[in-house]
Parts: structure tokens; C-alpha cells; sequence
């Protein structure tokens, strides 16, 4: 499952302590301690408050509006960046330990209950709330948000929270009463990392704006009616067909009862095949009227909009963007007045501005691995990219299909971390707290160096059976084994390695060459086979003609993936009854709780079978001046977070 973008800033702000330069009145202390169980480790008591956090953009920064902001037009970083926090949802993932909790709503939303053929639930909001520009927020706003996105059949984050397959509408049933309506029991993935944490905009902002938008779409109906009639003449031609078809099994070939029934068919099915090309003209005709209209949508201007949040708009220039305080914010206030977004072409100009304290941190792209220049005083904080590069086995293979082979092979393959790499010691990254399982781990993760990673992967061979022609040893560096051979005599047949060059993984085919010679040590012999991405594709998942490679993968925080990817029906070959019941269980979970034991059970069943065996990360790295966050280990790191100004907090001179 993809990621949703929106879930990367639905963050909660820190109680923090108002003192000069410029003193803000915070909220009451009793309305800040319900921002729902925030765990980071809070700045110091009185720390100082600062005007303004600079942060770096690179390159164009071209703002859209909140329906192209998440939606493909607006998947540009500097876009999400300038405007983090703008836009609120129901409910959100505390920063540090990604637990669900509540931000507009109050206390947890109502069970589903079927009524009739849906499935309703009921979230209320918490009172007092107010957009920045003073008017109230209401279950209007989300009711609005909600089918606004459904109306127009948005794509990517709107899809991904308000999933049309699946979502019917919201209505709001009272001021502060929302009425979520489904076509069928959502899971989590539609629920709390779906409709829960989507989007919501000022409906008396947007309603009257986005008629002209809506008229775009009017000839709608007309079509999908006309599509209609043509579908159901279509199904009574195809009974119709089906009649005739059955009439014809039992008349004699050559006949003319038999021709003329055939000639009946072929007039049918030149019937059908006709509908069934007027359908395809109508559905482009309307797929170009949606694109129109979300088109029309994504021009509408934004100017003056109320929004939610720590800061909101209020300067933007060619080279700088500034966001301020918002006082209507009922929660945390930030240690900052402003942030500032200052626009630079490049990332050496860039890391310039920040090495002479122009700014106090570079915004780029979290994940691209750049490692910030040195000098000028900056603190350098590394973080886990939230991708991950795994070892994989075909489990079809005689030999990998031994468990003590694939443990011998995950105990040399994971070798800690080089300075541009993180070790994955689990499926689940170690900053997605709430749902990794901190009890699995990898074999000879505690081995000192590679000497000991090779002695102990010998000696598990050595109990289990397996025997050389010339025993693998140590004489100040490898020294390889000749013949590895089973308990039955039969030489381990030689394992075909693929790999392939990667753009967003610079360091795959040297991971692989040198895990490869560490096989040859332990007297395996193994083919490194240098194929393109293409060869990949047909040779893993169409005709599994491979024995291993090293695959890369995207994390969402929701770890349905454990099952999408390494569930029943896999490429690996590893099928289980236990496999097949936990990826069951988490698939129809609805609660949270529920999915959490199932996806640690499943790290810990992977864990321990090892159809694949975890590698590492991109490591992600923040230089920063002048401020502190109040944790370090962060997925994706601050930049991942856009710099979190209303985390942050000014570092004492």
C-alpha cells in the first residue's frame, strides 16, 4: 500500500514556555494537555523563544491550492513544505512514536453498525475549535472535504483517505457530529490510516468557490445514464447469446437449424462488440470531463483561506515565504514566530547559507542520501530512510529451501552499517515504534566483525550436518572452504545471484559482490548475474528463474506490506498455515490493538523463517544550526517532517 503524503505532517506540537523576545499568550494549560498523549522528551524548562526558524528550499517553489496539493499536480516537496500543517484531520500520528491519536476529534469515533447495506460510524469534534480566520470549524467542513473529494474522483492522498471503492459519503448529523457511510466494513487502511486522517478544508471558504469548478462536470449524468442503458442492453444481449449458445450444443453441425443459429450468434455478438465500443468512446468522454473538472478546481486561487495549524500564510515573495504564528491555534504554540522558507537554486548555495547561519535547515528530499558538507558548527543528526533492501530466497531451490542455509546465509549477509547505510535488523524500521516488534531480530546480530560472522555461519553448518572437501578458515583474512557438502554427500549446487543497478541505490551491486564472496568462503559456489530492471521483472515474478537477489521496497506506516509483499502467494515461494491465518487476520482487522498483535507475529514468523533477510536503509542526514527537536530517531528524518517548525526550538548561543 502506498504511503498517504499527508500522513508525514499530521504531527502534535510541544507544550512550550512563552518568554522574550516576543511573548505570546499560550493556550490555557488545561486546553495544550489535550492534544492527545504527545511521549517526546520536551525541551528545557524556559528555553528561549525564537523570532523566526529559517529553513532552505531548492530550487522553484510553485504553491497550489489544498485540491492540488494532494493530488498529483501538487506532489512537489517545496509545495508541501511551504504549507505543512495547514490543513487538519480528524485524527493524526504523534511524531516520535506514530500512535494514532485524536487532534480535531474528541475521543475515539463510534463502533461501525450496519444499517441496511452500509456501514456507518460516527466521529464527533471537540468544541471551541476555529479556523484561523475566527470562524468555527464544523462537521460541515469535513462533510464538505470529504465528498468534495468524491465528487471530483481526486487521486493520490485524497483517494487514499477518502477511497471512492469504498466510501459512499459524510454527512454532517449536528454541529459537531460526523456520519462516515460505507459501502462495506472498512479495514484500517480505509478507516484510521484512511477517512480518519484526511484532509479538511473551510467549507464556507471553499463551497461558493467551487461551483464554477462543479459546472465543469454536468455532463456527468448524462453519460453515466447513457452508459447505463447501454450496460443493461448489453447483459440482455449476452443472456440472450448465452440461449443460443446452449440451443446450439444440441443441434447437429452442418444443419440449417444449425447455421441459422449460428448466424444468430455472430448478429449477437456483433451487437455486443458494438456496445461494448460505444462504452469505451463514453467512459473517455467521461474520464475528460473529470480531468476538466479537477482541472477547473486545482486553478481556483487560495487566496485568504482559513486554515488550522501552528502557523499560517502570510508572505510570499520570488525567494521567501513566510508563515506565522496562528493565534487561533488552541493548542501548543511553537517556539517560533515565523518560519521562514528562503529559496535557493541549489543545494551548494544552500548548505552555504546554512554553514553561515543564514538559515538554520536545509529542506531537500529526505530520502536522496546527500550527506550535508561540513564546517561551521552544525549538528548532524542520521536517521533511517523509510525504504528497505532485502535479501530474497527462491524457496524452490532444494538447498534454500534448508532453513539452516538461509540462516547461515542472513548471518554473513547482515554486516552492521557503512557510513552511508543503516542496518535493517527487522522488516519494520526502528523509528515506526508503534508497530515494529523490538523481539525479532537477525542472526549473529551481536557478532563482533566479519571473522566471527564466518566462524559462527561455519559452525551452524557444521551442526547441521554439512561437511567440506577442505574446511573455510581464518589466516589474518578469509580463507575459503572447497565443496560444501549435505549431510547426504551431495554437493550444495551453486546459487544464481541476480543483480541489478539501481538510481535510488547506489550501493546494491556493491553489497552484493562482497556478500558474495562471503559465500564462496563458506565453499558455496554462487553466480553474480548483472541483469537490468527489466530482466528482474520477467525473471522473479513471471518465471522465478532466479535462487536470490536483493530487492528494495517503500515503508508505509501502516505495515500492511508484511502480507502485500511477503504474504500468501509471495515470489519466494514460502507458503505456511501460519503465514496464510496471521495475514488473514490483519487483513480484515478494524482495530488497532488487533492488527498490531497479528503484524508482530508476522515480523517474528518472517523473522524466524527467513524467507528473505532484511539488509538496510538509505540513511537520512539533517545538518542543522541554531535549533533542536525534542527527539532524535525519526523516520525519514526533519526534513522528512518539513522541518517542523512547530517541533522545533531555539538552541541557546
Amino acid at each position: 500500500m502506498r504511503p498517504p503524503l499527508f500522513w508525514t505532517v499530521g504531527l502534535l506540537a510541544l507544550l512550550v514556555a512563552c518568554t522574550p523576545p516576543k511573548p505570546l499568550t499560550p493556550a490555557p494549560e488545561s486546553t495544550r494537555a489535550t492534544t492527545g498523549g504527545e511521549s517526546t522528551t520536551l525541551p528545557p524548562v524556559g528555553g528561549i523563544r525564537g523570532g523566526s526558524i529559517t529553513f532552505a528550499l531548492i530550487g522553484d517553489v510553485n504553491l497550489s491550492n489544498v485540491w492540488a496539493t494532494y493530488d498529483e499536480p501538487g506532489v512537489d516537496y517545496n509545495n508541501r513544505a511551504a504549507q505543512a500543517g495547514f490543513w487538519p484531520s480528524l485524527y493524526r500520528l504523534n511524531a516520535q512514536t506514530g500512535e494514532f491519536e485524536s487532534y480535531l476529534a474528541d475521543g475515539n469515533p463510534t463502533a461501525f453498525k450496519q444499517e441496511g447495506d452500509t456501514f456507518t460510524a460516527t466521529v464527533t469534534l471537540r468544541a471551541g475549535l476555529v479556523w484561523s480566520d475566527g470562524s468555527p470549524v464544523s462537521a460541515k467542513d469535513v462533510a464538505f472535504s470529504v465528498n468534495t473529494a468524491l465528487t471530483f474522483r481526486l487521486g493520490l492522498d485524497w483517494a487514499a483517505a477518502y477511497n471512492p471503492n469504498i466510501l459512499l459519503r459524510a454527512e454532517a448529523s449536528g454541529a459537531k457530529t460526523i456520519k462516515f457511510i460505507f459501502n462495506s466494513q472498512p479495514t484500517i487502511p480505509d478507516w484510521q490510516y484512511g477517512a480518519l486522517q484526511g484532509p479538511i478544508v473551510s467549507a464556507a471558504y471553499w463551497s461558493p468557490k467551487i461551483e464554477s469548478a462543479q459546472a465543469v462536470l454536468k455532463p456527468q449524468l448524462e453519460i453515466e445514464s447513457a452508459m447505463l442503458d447501454m450496460q443493461t442492453e448489453r447483459a440482455r444481449l449476452q443472456r440472450e447469446q448465452d440461449d443460443l449458445l446452449q440451443q446450439l450444443s444440441t443441434l447437429a453441425f452442418g444443419t440449417l437449424e444449425f447455421n441459422n443459429v449460428q448466424t444468430e450468434i455472430n448478429k449477437r455478438q456483433d451487437d455486443i462488440n458494438s456496445i461494448g465500443a460505444h462504452l469505451e468512446e463514453k467512459q473517455n468522454q467521461l474520464d475528460a470531463v473529470f480531468a476538466a473538472g479537477r482541472a477547473a478546481l486545482y486553478a481556483l486561487s487560495a487566496e485568504d483561506e482559513p486554515t488550522f495549524g501552528p502557523f499560517k500564510p502570510d508572505e510570499i515573495k520570488t525567494n521567501q515565504i513566510v508563515n506565522v504564528l496562528n493565534s487561533a491555534y488552541p493548542f501548543s504554540t511553537p517556539y517560533f514566530d515565523r518560519a521562514v522558507y528562503k529559496i535557493f537554486p541549489n543545494r551548494s548555495v544552500a548548505f552555504n547559507a546554512l554553514k553561515n547561519g543564514q538559515v538554520n535547515l536545509v529542506l531537500a528530499v529526505a530520502s536522496d542520501g546527500a550527506i550535508p558538507p561540513e564546517g561551521g558548527g552544525q549538528t548532524l543528526s542520521i536517521h533511517g530512510a523509510g525504504n528497505l533492501r532485502y535479501l530474497a530466497f527462491n524457496l524452490n531451490n532444494p538447498d534454500l529451501s534448508q532453513l539452516v542455509l538461509r540462516q547461515v546465509l542472513a548471518c554473513i549477509a547482515w554486516d552492521g552499517a557503512e557510513s552511508f547505510l543503516l542496518a535493517a535488523d527487522g522488516i519494520v524500521p526502528r523509528a515506526n515504534i508503534y508497530w515494529r516488534n523490538t523481539h525479532v531480530s537477525v542472526p549473529c546480530r551481536d557478532a563482533r566483525d566479519e571473522r566471527e560472522r564466518l566462524a559462527r555461519a561455519a559452525a551452524m553448518l557444521a551442526d547441521a550436518g554439512y561437511r567440506w572437501d577442505v574446511n573455510p578458515a581464518w589466516d589474518g583474512a578469509p580463507v575459503p572452504g572447497l565443496v560444501l557438502r549435505r549431510a547426504d554427500g551431495r554437493a550444495v549446487s551453486q546459487l544464481r545471484f541476480l543483480v541489478y543497478e539501481s538510481e535510488s541505490d547506489a550501493y546494491r551491486v556493491e553489497w552484493a559482490e562482497s556478500l558474495a564472496e562471503k559465500i564462496r568462503h563458506l565453499g558455496i559456489p554462487v553466480a553474480l548475474e548483472h541483469v537490468n530492471a527489466q530482466d528482474v521483472l520477467y525473471r522473479v515474478y513471471d518465471t522465478h528463474d532466479f535462487d536470490m537477489l536483493i530487492l528494495g521496497l517503500r515503508l508505509a506506516r501502516y505495515p500492511a506490506y508484511l502480507c502485500d509483499v511477503f504474504g500468501p502467494g509471495n515470489i519466494f515461494g514460502y507458503e505456511t498455515p501460519e503465514l496464510t491465518g496471521h495475514c488473514a487476520l490483519l487483513r480484515n482487522a478494524t482495530d488497532l490493538e488487533a492488527a498490531r498483535a497479528e503484524s508482530a507475529a508476522l515480523q517474528l514468523l518472517l523473522a524466524n523463517d527467513l524467507p528473505i533477510v532484511p539488509l538496510y536503509t538509505d540513511a537520512v542526514y539533517d545538518s542543522y544550526t541554531g535549533i533542536a527537536f525534542p527527539f532524535n530517531n525519526v523516520l525519514d528524518g526533519f526534513a522528512g517532517l518539513y522541518g517542523a517548525p512547530w517541533l522545533a526550538y531555539p538552541t541557546i548561543p
